[in-house]
């Protein structure tokens, strides 16, 4: 994979891209504003959803900084 700089792009991508959108999930990001209020005042696990939320995107956010720094350096 070394040789190849766009396979390395591409791995490292999807990487980075499953705890992110793994987090956008637990996050609440693809539903609507009434939804993420009532579900904020109804849940009391709500907390502990950011918190796994956070732990998932800062795993994943090395790695797509990784892929767009090798990708902009090798073109």
């Amino acid at each position: 994979m070394v040789g190849n700089p766009e396979n390395t792009v591409n791995a490292l991508l999807i990487i980075g891209l499953i705890p992110t959108a793994i987090s956008a999930l637990f996050a609440g990001v693809f539903v609507s504003g009434d939804r993420m209020r009532g579900n904020y005042s109804g849940e009391d696990d709500f907390r502990k959803r950011m918190s796994i939320s956070t732990k998932l995107f800062l795993l994943g956010l090395p790695s797509l900084l990784t892929a767009f720094a090798v990708y902009f350096i090798m073109t």
